[in-house]
């Protein structure tokens, strides 16, 4: 199959879940005997770019475009930018036809459909209206519009988890079926993680810095585990470039910090995954992702992966990726000190880590096995490919 995959975030550039997600799967896909090519419009701070970067990498096509920011109407915007992709969809495929696209819902992008009647494939990462709903805050109405036409064109809907697909539909009052492929794991061959020291008391938070990622709630909590265990050792890396109160997120989360504990916590940015994120995760004493709302995060299952405890959250979709007590410990972001208190739980209790990371990581390769995960992608897109 020659497939299209729709990603405005796709590596090398500061990107997020979306962007690896993506990255897993092209590059599978290619090494499986297919055609992939990606294909994204780029915001300045996610990618600068002028003009048009076509590359190939790994085997994945890669068609990089600005974001139309000409105008000072942003509707005119967001309307110029989807034409501009419909447009370079449609270049493409006369040289090349596509056998199926792939887009994700996120403020959707192709709300009226593809060219030449080639079939499209929804995945539901978490769109700006679920967000929205889950955190309580007004969305905008022209991006909900066009998340919900794109929903009523597609020809498929796939979710990373059950708890997104009914929430989504639910939202935008839409009656139909779906599929839902969990995410998965690959990680780099090469990477030993037991040839790495794990740095005792050292907690490690890996994902965007925002605040639906509760890290907020991670730091209050450090002021609580530090009083406990002093020498404990926080790390947030992760694409950060949230403002808050007119400050950089870094500077506010840093003034919620007892000063006394302020050395204890440290911000490593945006790291590369394969030859640092990783590495830094097996030296972790346990990872921590309390969100406030995920679609199916990534970030937590590679820490399971990589036999590391994990404590994340019981909100969204929390339940399906672990089960409390089991395969790691599911908290409340909304308290930190639930979150506290059960990563004091793990620092305490040295059998207890022992047996979250490997009943972790036994849980992913049963449930989140990345070869199992890409065969069931490679079924889905011949299911309904042209």
């Amino acid at each position: 199959m020659h497939i299209g995959i729709h990603c405005f975030e796709y590596p090398p550039c500061n990107h997020g879940g979306i962007g690896s997600f993506t990255k897993d799967l092209a590059e599978g896909l290619v090494r499986a005997g297919h055609k992939v090519t990606v294909f994204g419009l780029y915001y300045s701070h996610v990618l600068d770019i002028n003009d048009e970067i076509i590359e190939e990498i790994n085997g994945v096509k890669v068609y990089r475009y600005p974001f139309n920011s000409k105008f000072k109407n942003k509707r005119l915007n967001l309307f110029i930018s989807r034409l501009k992709l419909f447009n370079v969809i449609k270049d493409i495929n006369k040289k090349d036809e596509f056998d199926i696209i792939e887009t994700p819902e996120n403020q959707g992008w192709l709300p009226v459909g593809l060219p030449n009647k080639i079939p499209m494939i929804t995945r539901l990462h978490g769109g700006v209206t679920y967000f929205g709903v889950e955190l309580n805050r007004k969305s905008s109405r022209i991006e909900k519009y066009l998340e919900k036409y794109q929903l009523l064109n597609t020809n498929h809907i796939v979710s990373v988890s059950d708890y997104t697909a009914k929430k989504t539909l639910d939202i935008f009052n839409i009656k139909k079926d779906y599929s839902v492929i969990y995410n998965s794991v690959q990680l780099p061959k090469n990477l030993d993680c037991n040839k790495i020291e794990t740095q005792k008391n050292l907690i490690v938070f890996t994902g965007s810095v925002l605040p639906k990622k509760g890290v907020e709630s991670l730091v209050r909590a450090m002021n609580i585990i530090c009083e406990e265990i002093p020498e404990v050792k926080l790390i947030i890396a992760g694409k950060n470039i949230f403002i808050k109160d007119g400050k950089k997120y870094e500077e506010y989360l840093m003034d919620l910090v007892n000063e006394k504990f302020k050395d204890n916590i440290s911000f490593a940015g945006s790291l590369n995954r394969e030859n640092e994120l990783f590495p830094l995760i097996c030296s972790a004493n346990l990872c921590c992702y309390p969100s406030y709302t995920e679609a199916f995060a990534i970030a937590p299952l590679e820490a399971m992966a990589l036999e590391k405890p994990v404590v994340y959250s019981i909100l969204s979709s929390g339940k399906e990726a672990l089960i409390h007590g089991e395969s790691g410990l599911l908290a409340d972001p909304r308290k930190p000190d639930d979150v506290a208190e059960n990563i004091l739980m793990v620092l305490r209790d040295e059998n207890l880590a022992k047996k979250l990371a490997k009943n972790g990581k036994e849980r992913i390769e049963k449930l989140f096995n990345y070869d199992k995960w890409l065969n069931d992608n490679v079924k889905l897109f011949n299911k309904f490919k042209k």
